[in-house]
């Protein structure tokens, strides 16, 4: 459904003349990002909400969201599986508090483990929007610093009370969980699909 609703709203760009036939797969993958960050946040606040944890899943979703933007990570074969992938991680981190030791040297081990794998493997390319060398500087510059001020923030609000060292927990955990993503032997290259729903070689198919 993602990838339809990404795919007919690149079509009509292209369509309009808004963008060029040749940049087609490019807009195709930007717009299925575009709707499924959309899906995501939506879907997550309407779970946070059901489940009265509003505020828990917003950390969640930050901490994971921001650090995936410059870090990258592994991409699913389908925008679907990414979807039920990322509400289960906030799932999990949400009511894992529960079972998790509650104490502020959760929250710093937690942060040292994502900034190791954070500053030795980010930033990770997608195979549909390689990165030119300058990007991959600059990328590689943005996810250590929003890794390294998360981290701060967390190990500090972490000291405070308990419901903040609650937060800290979750957000540690978004941290960790999308900088596990990282590691090589999951983001083996996949081969990019062809398919843009014209004739090649006519904007008018």
């Amino acid at each position: 459904m993602i990838q339809a609703i990404a795919k007919n709203i690149t079509r009509t760009l292209v369509k309009q003349n808004i963008i060029e036939f040749d940049d087609y797969s490019v807009y195709l993958f930007g717009m299925e990002m575009i709707v499924l960050a959309f899906s995501e946040v939506i879907l997550l606040l309407m779970l946070g909400l059901v489940l009265g944890k509003i505020l828990e899943v917003f950390v969640f979703l930050v901490c994971f969201a921001v650090l995936r933007s410059y870090a990258g990570g592994v991409h699913l074969n389908s925008a679907l599986m990414c979807l039920t992938l990322f509400t289960t991680l906030a799932f999990f981190a949400v009511y894992s508090v529960s079972i998790t030791p509650m104490h502020p040297v959760v929250v710093l081990i937690e942060c040292l483990l994502s900034l190791i794998l954070v500053f030795r493997y980010a930033p990770i390319q997608s195979p549909n929007r390689p990165l030119s060398s300058s990007e991959i500087n600059v990328f590689e510059k943005k996810s250590r610093q929003v890794a390294l001020l998360f981290s701060i923030i967390l190990i500090a609000a972490s000291l405070f009370n308990k419901y903040t060292l609650e937060l800290s927990i979750i957000g540690s955990h978004a941290l960790l969980f999308e900088s596990i993503t990282l590691f090589p032997f999951l983001n083996k290259k996949v081969g990019v699909s062809n398919e843009t729903g014209f004739r090649s070689g006519s904007k008018n198919g």
